[in-house]
C-alpha cells in the first residue's frame, strides 16, 4: 500500500527583534529565510501548495541575528493560510502496508 503523509493545515507566526534593524532589512531577511525553507507539497493530482518549514525558517532567522519576541511578524507553515496556531513540523501518519 501507499504510505501517505498528512500535513497539518496550521501555520506559525513568530515575532522577531534585532538591534538597529529597519523594516526594510527585516522584510528582506524574512523573505529570504521563507524562500530558502519553502517546499512545494503535492496535495492532490491538481493541487500543490507551498509549505515553509518551521524549524528551518526559525533557524535561518536566528542565524541572521534575530531573537524571538519583538515587533516584526514572520510566518512559516502553509503559505496563504490564516495563521492561527503553530506546528513545529508537518504531522506524519502512515497507512498500513
Amino acid at each position: 500500500m501507499i504510505v501517505a503523509a498528512i500535513l497539518a493545515l496550521s501555520g506559525c507566526v513568530t515575532t522577531w527583534s534585532r538591534v538597529a534593524t529597519s523594516d526594510a532589512d527585516f522584510n528582506l531577511d524574512n523573505r529570504a529565510c521563507q524562500h530558502m525553507n519553502t517546499q512545494t507539497v503535492v496535495v492532490s493530482s491538481v493541487l500543490a501548495r507551498d509549505y515553509v518549514a518551521v524549524y528551518g525558517y526559525k533557524r535561518c532567522m536566528i542565524e541572521e541575528g534575530y531573537t524571538e519576541g519583538g515587533i516584526w511578524k514572520g510566518y512559516s507553515g502553509w503559505r496563504n493560510e490564516t495563521h492561527r496556531g503553530c506546528r513545529s513540523r508537518p504531522a506524519e501518519a502512515a497507512q498500513e502496508t
